[in-house]
């Protein structure tokens, strides 16, 4: 998706924070105009590991995403509780489908990616929930909407109405997660996910706060803190942030207005 973005191929992509912050660092010519949701990610290790704490992990192998991902933001902030870094585990990026077979066959002995992978692990019996990204930061942003300025510029009606669309997209996943524990967010997602209704359900419920998608607003702040964990991680170059934030959509969302 970055390489179709840089090319132009795509106008628009929901990508890891942090990597669409380098991208624009890069001058890859985008904005973000929305968060894709908060939280939603965990460390998972083997089941029946002896791994209880953040140092724990020191020298083990754990899977993450992307270099430079939230994820690999979110497992630096974890790591620093016990006065450890990246550089005291070993990293593999893996493709997060992959993961809970790395972790059955033993290649890696944790991963960090997003749900619903945790949950996955968890329902087949590999793996268990070591600590959710909501407890390592709170409200932290992961995936964010990012689209190229000449289609902002090109076509404001069209984002706007995208925009408006997600937005209430994200009040009803909420609604639904409450009414009816994501029984017609896990129907639907199934047609589109390799994954069971029950896994999905796990994933959005278990608890109710595991991911989040009813306040999308891109804050500066929210950017700020994955981004000042990502560069003193040695993983990014410093951004300005003012430049690649345009809050304007979500602002004159009538999804927002109308609440």
């Amino acid at each position: 998706m970055a390489g179709a973005l840089r090319a132009g191929v795509i106008d628009g992509a929901f990508l890891l924070s942090n990597l669409s912050m380098d991208l624009f660092d890069k001058g890859i010519d985008i904005n973000t105009i929305l968060v894709g949701h908060r939280h939603g990610s965990g460390i998972t290790i083997k089941k029946n590991s002896d791994i209880k704490t953040p140092e724990d992990l020191k020298g083990k192998k754990i899977a993450i995403p992307s270099e430079i991902s939230t994820h690999t933001a979110l497992l630096e902030s974890y790591l620093k509780t016990e006065g450890l870094s990246l550089k005291d585990v070993q990293t593999k990026v893996i493709a997060p489908s992959n993961t809970t077979k790395a972790l059955q066959r033993g290649i890696i002995d944790a991963f960090i990616v997003a749900e619903p992978f945790c949950a996955k692990a968890e329902a087949e019996g590999d793996g268990t929930t070591l600590v959710l990204s909501k407890d390592i930061l709170e409200n932290h942003i992961c995936c964010i909407v990012v689209v190229r300025k000449e289609a902002l510029q090109a076509n404001p009606e069209g984002i706007q109405e995208w925009v408006d669309s997600m937005i209430a997209s994200g009040k009803f996943i909420e609604q639904d997660k409450i009414n009816n524990g994501a029984i017609n967010v896990a129907h639907m997602a199934t047609r589109y996910m390799n994954h069971s209704g029950d896994i999905i359900v796990n994933a959005l419920t278990n608890p109710i706060n595991r991911i989040i998608y009813d306040d999308l607003h891109p804050r500066h702040s929210d950017y700020q803190a994955i981004l000042d964990i990502s560069v003193k991680a040695g993983l990014m170059q410093d951004i300005d942030l003012y430049a690649f934030i345009n809050d304007s959509f979500y602002k004159n969302s009538s999804a927002i207005i109308a609440s």
